[in-house]
């Protein structure tokens, strides 16, 4: 029994002696490397289990000769001590080199955070050495995500005071900088992004300084320094994705059936009947309208719609002869659907788009037709002109 006791004593000290190794400077630690991590901290919670769980002894030990208590408060400070160094480097490097242009400032954080993540992981994995630990970890990767929320919102406020487009995309590059290089933020620094173009939209200015925001990220996209960044920027976020379109029907707003049909300036080709033209073509249009507006509030439901609505016109046009009245209407209906399923696909810039044909209603952008308001009306009367008119030659 005593030397069973003795026993215990010596296995116990030794552990702690392995449990006394410093974290932060370590070179085992100090690595992106994942594996050398995890051996680390999982051999350390093998030494660690032991002693969190020794007080349940003290019955036989006398305190004056081995307090177990204390081993096990010492061990847990020793680890938690160790645990604060990291977080305590994160904050550091949130604080002082947050943006950075040194990538091996944003390295040190990845390294030091994804250590807490590990042993968050391992420590939980493991069990035995108890929850308290893991949540302890939890804590302070907590604390670290408030620090960086913290910093990366005064930069987002620096972007929403900033009238300068040029400093914008610069403080718009530092944000994609530090969600490119900090993986483990990149979701809420670009959410942040988000909300700073979408607050450009809907300012006073509205949806054209964004159209400037992404001419000058499309100008400076050569930029030695910048230049990835920028391009970055013009491809992951939304506010981007709609402008070609928007910009596109904002440029042929003064094209018109009337324009189509012109003698001089119109169609070129064989004499069609521009009368039947001109009758297919609005009856086309007070149809696409009026199921794209019934429909915009519930997109999805409207593109099952058309799925639909298409393979029964596809069908049914096998059965048909291919000069008739019913065969115009087949294929009015169906360029209907076609054109309707694309403007339903693409809905999502729809406010983009009556943002600027509102500009022109009054009076800010160019002069249109209030008959062209629809998003995707311009190339849905391109095409749809165009078929009629290999129709009528046929």
């Amino acid at each position: 029994y005593q030397q069973t006791k003795q026993n215990i004593i010596e296995i116990l000290l030794k552990n702690s002696q392995k449990c006394s190794v410093g974290f932060l400077h370590n070179d085992k630690l100090n690595t992106n490397n994942a594996a050398d991590r995890d051996v680390f901290y999982q051999e350390y919670l093998v030494y660690y289990t032991p002693l969190i769980h020794c007080d349940s002894l003290k019955h036989h030990y006398d305190d004056k000769l081995f307090n177990l208590t204390k081993l096990k408060e010492t061990t847990k400070k020793s680890l938690t001590d160790e645990l604060d160094k990291i977080k305590d480097r994160n904050i550091e490097l949130i604080v002082t080199c947050i943006p950075s242009s040194n990538p091996n400032d944003y390295n040190e954080f990845n390294i030091w955070y994804d250590n807490l993540r590990s042993f968050r992981d391992i420590s939980k994995k493991d069990g035995a050495a108890g929850t308290v630990i893991t949540q302890y970890t939890i804590g302070l990767m907590k604390t670290i995500s408030q620090e960086l929320h913290a910093q990366i919102d005064k930069m987002k406020k620096q972007a929403e005071f900033e009238n300068d487009n040029y400093k914008l995309i610069m403080i718009l590059a530092q944000l994609k900088d530090i969600a490119v290089a900090i993986a483990s933020f990149k979701k809420i620094i670009d959410e942040k992004i988000d909300i700073i173009l979408l607050g450009l939209k809907n300012s006073d200015v509205g949806l054209q300084r964004v159209i400037d925001v992404s001419l000058l990220l499309t100008a400076k996209s050569g930029d030695a320094e910048y230049g990835p960044l920028y391009q970055m920027i013009l491809a992951d976020h939304s506010a981007f994705k709609g402008l070609k379109l928007s910009i596109f029907n904002n440029r042929i707003a003064q094209f018109t059936i009337d324009h189509a049909l012109d003698e001089q300036d119109g169609i070129k080709g064989d004499i069609l009947n521009k009368i039947k033209l001109r009758h297919h073509y609005e009856i086309f249009i007070d149809e696409y309208r009026s199921f794209v507006n019934d429909n915009l509030s519930n997109p999805a439901q409207g593109l099952e719609q058309i799925k639909s609505k298409v393979k029964t016109l596809s069908r049914e046009g096998l059965k048909r002869s291919c000069i008739n009245e019913a065969r115009d209407a087949l294929i009015r209906n169906l360029m209907v659907n076609l054109f309707a399923f694309w403007t339903l696909s693409n809905c999502q810039y729809y406010t983009d788009m009556t943002s600027l044909d509102k500009k022109k209603e009054d009076g800010e952008g160019d002069d249109g037709d209030d008959d062209d308001d629809d998003d995707g009306g311009h190339r849905c009367r391109l095409l749809f002109l165009d078929s009629l008119r290999m129709k009528e030659r046929t």
